[in-house]
């Protein structure tokens, strides 16, 4: 029903949009990495758009590891099968509606309403949306350099509601986030309760060369959280969707608060770049109980054959899509953009009593940019269990974003 719904309320939008456009010739229409329509005088902007992810995955492990968690599943999904609508309404309100089919159920991603070019806060924001915390969190699934991101990943708050303050300075060099959240499911709904989380970035850029393509980015990040229930846990699976998790918490109790910390470093030279994170998670108990610390990190590096670089928008602190110098062409020269990727990451959930396991994986790959929309992506990941085993990982990813 709900699908219904919105892909009726789309085309009716649209095609009205498009009558009146062509009734008043006040609207022009283009394609820039999805369908744009704009109004002559810029006080109205609609942009949609959507991606296809679907992933390919094969895996092998130790007999130890079957014995745990039982034979890896080798198939395919549909990782992601996203649509959205997004656009401005008089130059000063923006607004963002994105739902995901995968899955076999309709959930909401980025839900949200934005008023912009407020004095001193820049932006504020309230809805469905990230919380403002990492670097590999806030980049796009579209735009990532790695099949899935790495495993320390689960660490970070993801998608909840809530308002958000937003704003840079320093001709852009500097951007800050602060927001408070409500612990929320995949359909917008809050658990009952007076819970609310406090969330905060800053990045800054110590040294930019734009005609060299060089950057130097450092981020911080921190998020005091008051569990629903008092209850945390924290679980990750090796960097592929299709297989279980291998380390897990288990369900802590009697918690009073927890304090996530990210520190975020990133560094381009030209078609070289280089990206790490380190995740501290504090979970401070209550009745003088022990508290405990769990952490991740991980190292990546990334390498265009073919020229390209990374793509870094000042305006929000992260990377986006990348647009190769030449588009693929089966029929002329156009081979598209060829990059290189490796990676290692570590995640560790045990502390004092707390036998939760640790994680290692390193992941090598390339990725194919067929063109801006068009993306192709093969890993190999070792997965080692330490003390207890490895897991080989080949996957492959074939994505349209637009």
């Amino acid at each position: 029903m709900i699908k219904k719904l919105f892909f009726s309320g789309i085309l009716f939008l649209a095609n009205f949009i498009l009558i009146r456009a062509q009734e008043t010739q006040n609207f022009k229409s283009f394609w820039n990495k999805g369908y744009h329509l704009e109004s002559n005088d810029g006080n109205f902007k609609m942009k949609f758009g959507g991606r296809i992810q679907q992933h390919w995955s094969f895996s092998s492990q130790d007999e130890v590891i079957d014995n745990l968690f039982g034979k890896p599943f080798n198939g395919s999904e549909f990782r992601r099968i996203r649509f959205y609508n997004s656009g401005s309404l008089y130059n000063f309100i923006s607004y963002k509606l994105q739902l995901d089919f995968a899955g076999g159920e309709t959930t909401i991603k980025d839900v949200y309403i934005s008023v912009n070019k407020l004095p001193i806060v820049g932006k504020f924001t309230i809805g469905h949306f990230k919380e403002p915390f990492g670097l590999d969190q806030y980049n796009s699934s579209n735009d990532m350099s790695f099949i899935e991101r790495a495993s320390n990943f689960d660490i970070t708050p993801g998608r909840n509601n809530g308002f958000m303050f937003s704003n840079t300075a320093f001709h852009e060099n500097f951007t800050w986030a602060i927001a408070t959240f409500r612990d929320t499911d995949n359909f917008g709904k809050t658990s009952v309760g007076n819970k609310y989380n406090f969330t905060g970035r800053i990045t800054v850029l110590p040294f930019l060369n734009k005609e060299k393509n060089k950057l130097l980015h450092l981020g911080l990040a921190y998020s005091y959280r008051t569990p629903d229930e008092n209850k945390y846990s924290l679980e990750s699976r090796p960097e592929a969707h299709l297989l279980t998790s291998y380390i897990n918490t288990g369900i802590i109790d009697l918690v009073d608060n927890v304090q996530l910390t990210g520190i975020e470093v990133a560094l381009t030279l030209n078609s070289l770049a280089i990206q790490s994170e380190y995740i501290h998670s504090k979970v401070n108990r209550k009745n003088l109980l022990e508290n405990y610390n769990f952490y991740g990190y991980y190292i990546e590096a990334s390498y265009f054959l073919t020229g390209e670089h990374k793509n870094y928008s000042k305006k929000v602190g992260y990377f986006k899509r990348v647009s190769p110098k030449s588009n693929f062409n089966p029929t002329g020269k156009g081979i598209g953009a060829i990059e290189l990727v490796a990676r290692f990451s570590s995640a560790d959930y045990s502390d004092k009593s707390i036998e939760g396991g640790l994680l290692n994986d390193t992941t090598f790959g390339i990725n194919w940019h067929l063109n801006p929309a068009t993306k192709f992506s093969f890993d190999y990941t070792s997965a080692k269990l330490k003390t207890i085993g490895i897991s080989n990982i080949f996957q492959m990813k074939f994505q349209v974003a637009f």
